[in-house]
């Protein structure tokens, strides 16, 4: 093995503190993800029979996720059928835009080009693990900076090192859990829809003015929104918030 390998493995084990808990340890992967050129990490295990998820963690946007479960877009996935007989790398490359991999425009609209999956042995004979590494670059992009052998390292590496954060929870709520939107970003971004100004949305929500920038901002970033405008747009669009309806308050 090559030696720049041998030290990212001890490294990347390193990184894993002994008493981390799955919430650390979720937030490391990621961290770990974006070193090698990632914007999104996926993490879960299935039914081999079945193909049920019996857990799962994502670090896609929240407009991806809400899309991807609300349209059925699981359905479509060819990452679940691949996982019941292949032990090999499962690459999508969604530049390509063939008709045999529906999922690539809804996933290059996303603003995902490449995605890296690996499937594991489970916790039984049922159960098969899969990682799997998103990037808004290219495959070439990736190979160039030769990065595809790390990705595959540290992949195998988070497979025994990632566990469900929650594993009472329902799967969506696991899937959903780190960049759903809170509560008050979620009621912040609703009265924004609705020309309210950030003065007066504090008022309403009985915060500081700048408590309600920040849950706006955060929103914002989690949608993978450039403007507050666009968060307003994806939100509506995936059904996150709706016009003239906010939680209570």
């Amino acid at each position: 093995m090559h030696s720049s390998y041998v030290e990212f493995i001890s490294n990347t084990h390193e990184a894993f503190g002994p008493n981390d808990s799955a919430s650390q340890r979720w937030d490391t992967a990621n961290m770990l993800v974006r070193r090698l050129g990632g914007t999104a990490l996926n993490i879960g295990a299935i039914h081999i029979d079945s193909t049920e998820p019996k857990w799962m963690l994502s670090s896609m946007s929240p407009a991806w996720l809400y899309r991807y479960v609300n349209e059925d877009l699981y359905k479509i996935d060819p990452f679940i059928p691949l996982l019941k007989n292949r032990n090999a790398p499962i690459e999508l490359d969604t530049t390509i835009r063939k008709h045999t991999q529906p999922l690539n425009p809804y996933l290059f609209e996303a603003g995902y080009k490449f995605l890296y999956g690996l499937p594991f042995s489970g916790s039984n004979l049922f159960e098969r693990k899969v990682v799997t590494f998103c990037t808004d670059l290219t495959r070439a992009e990736i190979q160039a900076r030769g990065y595809l052998g790390f990705i595959h390292i540290l992949a195998a590496i988070l497979a025994t090192q990632v566990q469900p954060i929650d594993s009472s929870a329902p799967v969506r709520d696991q899937y959903f859990s780190k960049n759903t939107l809170s509560r008050r970003e979620t009621e912040s971004l609703a009265l924004l829809a609705q020309g309210l100004r950030n003065q007066r949305i504090a008022e309403i929500l009985g915060v500081a003015e700048v408590t309600v920038r920040k849950h706006i901002n955060s929103a914002r970033k989690k949608l993978g929104a450039l403007t507050r405008e666009q968060a307003i747009a994806i939100a509506l669009q995936h059904g996150i918030i709706r016009l003239g309806i906010t939680s209570d308050i």
